[in-house]
């Protein structure tokens, strides 16, 4: 009692001297109080009010998270912490601490006292968002895309590494515009026609509403949703995607700048999951969930196309994986927030076969990251690799009944459902190639029977994943000539690898209608013409009874490093 008696004395002391602005003193008894009374949260916001005057912002912001720490319903405390935060230019964990702060004051019965605070602690929110909204303008201005800052603006997605396609009517896309009224005629819908032509529309359409944006010196006008349709186009098939004039990424900049505009989208690529929730919580407060599901929506249309341009543009695929999961904490977050808001009352942003299909994209980065930079990246892992992909392919097995519930377009469920359990397997059975290959590495260049075993596994899974893409798919001839390569390491005869042969030159013949010009299908159509060469030279020696199909031959273009250049 008598250390609290003395420890309230140096409190006052230490007020007294605070009102004549004597803040280092007032230090001094606020410190001496604190280690008589090391629980009481008024001593540590003080102090960090004394901190904060004379402009010692680290022990301002230590002392008043310390508060808030003792007593987290102290609305001082959070509003100190604020204050210190934007001193440090943290301005994205100030604005949730003026949040905090705001939510802390009494609710019911307010006294003037506390509606003084409402008001002061409103007006210091606001002007925070002000200063963020202005240098996030200067900032995309100048083009400082890669700062450290996080901003409510969208920044300038990558340029380099994607090459421009001229839609002459003669691409990939194209061919499968004109083919999917005929293949729907017919009847027939497993067609990777369908997914390609619809992609190829949507992003065809979002490129009209990007063109059609107009500025002034005082103002855009322009139409909405083109993130969405450059976005789903992605999602629906990223072989689609494709730079059809020089200027396209700028213009897509500017058009995600008046769309982030129109519906105060926070960034979600540079922005920390704290500052996502109290900017969608205040626009809650203003405008509802319609205002909520606009501006996040927003931000993750953008985000999908911004991280496959960081992946597959500049192979920074890291980068992407990181943006993606960014976008997939927020999706899980906003239902969790508000479970009743929409219409079918989940408070979902987006169908769950929608966020399987992103769930896959991110999956496809994460395993590319893998392969560019393995284990010098400790957050990458292939058993994490392995565990989401088993979790994609149970996510579809207890969800089978949306297959006939989705949209009348036969390239949905192709997209979602077809794709990601293809892809799924692919990734299963690159990891059993790879712990194949450090296998026969750690034994000295020996195909062990562990060894083996591991190749049987990876052909087996890229043959099944090879089989479930559609019948004429240039992903079908590529995985099934990357299985026969596994069950060549693997040490078979040529009684069952030289079966594989006539599957494989089918398959290419099936995908050369539509894929013929994309330079993926070219390599692989490469790869198959050294295996037909192979075969020629094998059947031409067993003609000869110089061997017999019991032998094992492996050819040398299947070597380690062409099986590990997977393309996902």
């Amino acid at each position: 009692m008598a250390n609290q008696t003395t420890a309230t004395q140096l409190k006052d002391e230490g007020n007294a001297l605070f009102v004549r602005k004597q803040f280092k003193e007032a230090v001094q008894k606020y410190t001496a109080a604190i280690a008589l009374d090391d629980s009481n949260a008024t001593l540590y916001a003080n102090r960090a009010a004394c901190f904060q005057a004379l402009k010692k912002y680290e022990g301002a912001m230590e002392d008043a998270k310390k508060a808030t720490e003792l007593d987290e319903n102290y609305p001082k405390a959070w509003a100190r912490l604020a204050k210190a935060q934007e001193s440090l230019d943290r301005l994205h964990d100030a604005t949730d601490s003026w949040q905090r702060a705001l939510e802390k004051l009494p609710q019911e019965n307010p006294s003037p006292a506390d509606l003084t605070q409402k008001q002061t602690y409103e007006a210091a929110l606001q002007a925070l968002e002000a200063r963020i909204a202005a240098s996030y303008a200067s900032s995309s201005n100048a083009n400082q895309d890669d700062s450290d800052d996080d901003g409510a603006e969208l920044p300038v997605p990558p340029t380099a590494g994607m090459k421009v396609i001229v839609d002459n009517g003669q691409t990939h896309f194209d061919r499968a515009q004109r083919l999917a009224p005929i293949l729907r005629e017919r009847g027939e819908t497993m067609s990777s026609v369908f997914p390609l032509a619809e992609a190829g529309e949507w992003l065809r359409t979002g490129t009209r509403k990007i063109y059609e944006l107009e500025e002034n010196e005082r103002m855009s006008s322009g139409v909405m949703g083109a993130l969405e349709d450059v976005s789903s186009a992605i999602l629906k098939e990223h072989r689609a995607f494709h730079y059809s004039k020089k200027d396209w990424l700028d213009r897509f900049f500017k058009q995600a700048q008046f769309e982030a505009h129109a519906t105060d989208a926070p960034d979600l690529a540079k922005t920390d999951m704290n500052f996502v929730m109290s900017h969608s919580r205040r626009l809650y407060r203003e405008g509802g969930w319609a205002a909520v599901n606009d501006a996040l929506l927003t931000s993750i249309h953008y985000v999908i196309v911004v991280a496959y341009t960081m992946g597959e543009g500049l192979h920074r695929s890291s980068e992407a994986v990181f943006m993606l999961d960014k976008v997939l904490e927020v999706l899980k977050w906003a239902p969790q927030e508000w479970p009743d808001a929409n219409r079918d009352g989940t408070g979902r942003l987006l169908p769950r076969s929608v966020v399987r299909t992103i769930r896959r994209l991110r999956l496809q980065h994460y395993m590319q990251a893998l392969v560019r930079v393995g284990s010098k990246n400790e957050r990458l892992t292939y058993d994490h690799a392995l565990e989401e992909a088993d979790a994609l392919l149970e996510d579809i097995r207890q969800h089978q009944h949306e297959y006939i519930n989705l949209d009348d377009k036969p390239g949905s469920p192709i997209a979602i459902f077809t794709y990601t359990m293809a892809y799924s397997f692919v990734i299963k059975g690159f990891i059993n190639m790879r712990r194949g290959i450090d296998e026969y590495l750690n034994r000295g260049h020996k195909t062990s029977p562990v060894v083996k075993e591991f190749f049987l596994q990876a052909q087996k899974y890229y043959k099944e994943a090879a089989e479930i893409f559609p019948y004429d798919d240039e992903r079908r001839p590529y995985f099934l000539t990357l299985s026969l390569m596994c069950l060549f390491r693997a040490d078979a005869p040529l009684e069952q690898t030289l079966r594989r042969v006539p599957e494989i030159n089918e398959a290419a013949r099936q995908a050369k209608e539509i894929w013929e010009l994309l330079p993926a299908f070219q390599r692989t159509v490469a790869q198959i013409e050294r295996l037909n060469e192979f075969e020629r030279t094998m059947r031409h020696k067993l003609d000869k009874r110089r061997i017999t199909t019991a032998a094992v031959r492996c050819p040398p273009w299947s070597s380690l490093q062409n099986i590990l250049d997977c393309e996902f």
